[in-house]
């Protein structure tokens, strides 16, 4: 079962160790250089460790977690945490995510020293921007998002835009009001390092994107100058309606992006078996094919490793970007 945030949370910080708490499990500092080396024990920052089938246990998110946690207990004075880290803390997907350092923000004018393991950032914030999460104090999530698609590479902006968009509401109209705020309170500042990015990625965000995928894909279709629509209705065979995740608006062609969790996570398949999944997908596929006289491709994660790697895999199905934008 999935955790959620606060859950995964309490988990990385309770797996924290001091070295005083290693020496008290038995573990000498030769044996801990030692366990270091052999990956026994794993150092998540100066002063903090955790065992190493315990990290290697983690997802990625969770042990930047525990980056966070051994930050904060170790910080003379109460961090603010920002931008990758609170879009972590907030549980919206940072696209791609291994590993960073731990981000934090403070106010202009306090000596602010970055190291390998944690960035420090100054800037303007107001307490009214602020969350907290188990005592942990970062940025809300307007601000992250703000911040975010100041920084990071468009896939990664526009997936925690499109994620904050759909966490907002459902609503279309409720979404756009919130973008645009977002957009003038970029605009209100244009002198910020990042802004034109962080306008770039804002106007591009969509809260009808359901995963980090559809997001990235609908980002490469727009770089590569190919025409589609998102999240189309077809009539189903039972006489509700089917959701398709693109159409190819000049190719006569659907497109589903699909996760291999989608597959392989017991809870999304509702009880089902691999096999029976794909089953009802194909069937699914059968019937749109069959009503619309519209073929459906799919591609996945693997596909979106690189613009590059999205082209190739369109131009396996016939979908060619057009020439003078076709990445090299």
């Amino acid at each position: 079962m999935k955790l959620d945030v606060a859950d995964s949370l309490r988990l990385a910080s309770s797996a924290l160790r001091t070295r005083q708490e290693v020496h008290d499990r038995g573990v000498s500092d030769r044996a801990l250089h030692r366990g270091l080396a052999d990956r026994s024990w794993v150092r998540v920052r100066r002063g903090w460790f955790v065992e190493g089938p315990v990290w290697r246990s983690f997802t990625p998110e969770q042990r930047h977690l525990a980056q966070i946690s051994a930050c904060a207990s170790s910080a003379r004075n109460t961090p603010t945490f920002s931008h990758l880290s609170a879009a972590i803390l907030l549980g919206l997907p940072v696209y791609g995510f291994r590993r960073a350092p731990v981000h934090t923000i403070a106010l202009p004018g306090r000596q602010l020293n970055s190291s390998r393991e944690t960035t420090r950032h100054a800037a303007d914030f107001d307490r009214s921007e602020l969350a907290v999460l188990l005592g942990i104090r970062h940025t809300g999530l307007a601000r992250t998002v703000i911040d975010v698609a100041r920084t990071s590479v468009p896939e990664v902006a526009i997936c925690c835009a499109d994620a904050a968009l759909r966490r907002v509401s459902h609503r279309t109209d409720v979404q756009e009001r919130w973008r645009d705020r977002l957009l003038q309170s970029v605009k209100e500042s244009p002198h910020v390092p990042g802004n034109l990015a962080a306008v770039r990625a804002l106007s591009l965000s969509d809260g009808s994107a359901e995963s980090p995928v559809e997001s990235v894909s609908r980002y490469y279709l727009d770089v590569l100058g190919i025409r589609y629509r998102t999240q189309v209705s077809v009539p189903s065979e039972g006489g509700g309606e089917l959701r398709i995740d693109f159409e190819f608006i000049d190719h006569g062609t659907f497109g589903e992006v699909d996760g291999k969790v989608k597959y392989l996570d017991a809870d999304l398949r509702n009880g089902r078996t691999v096999e029976e999944v794909l089953l009802a997908e194909k069937e699914r596929e059968n019937w749109i094919s069959g009503s619309t006289g519209k073929r459906v491709i799919r591609w996945g994660a693997e596909d979106l490793v690189s613009l590059e790697t999205f082209a190739r895999k369109l131009r396996s199905f016939g979908i060619i970007p057009p020439v003078a934008r076709v990445p090299v």
